[in-house]
């Protein structure tokens, strides 16, 4: 993919890439600033004002964490009674 010049590189991607010496030390920051560049573009946060943005990622961030913890409990839960339902089925059986 080929990032073109367009209006939204000054707001989502201000540093331009590395040239020169500077090039080896910056590499992973130039990555990284692609990377949030990309993210800003595709999902269309670089329309919103920063602290829309800020919202945005406390309540994503709220998500993840929610759908985390009910993961374990369903995955603890999960167990729990498949294990049970193994020893109630060892003792109809045994």
């Amino acid at each position: 993919m080929v990032l073109s010049k367009t209006n939204t590189d000054a707001m989502c991607c201000p540093t331009p890439p590395p040239t020169g010496e500077a090039s080896k030390r910056s590499d992973w920051k130039h990555f990284a600033d692609k990377c949030i560049y990309r993210y800003n573009l595709w999902t269309g946060l670089y329309m919103l004002e920063p602290h829309e943005r800020l919202v945005f990622h406390a309540l994503m961030a709220l998500f993840v964490c929610c759908v985390c913890l009910y993961w374990g409990v369903f995955v603890r839960a999960f167990w729990v009674g498949w294990r049970d339902a193994g020893e109630e089925h060892d003792q109809t059986v045994g």
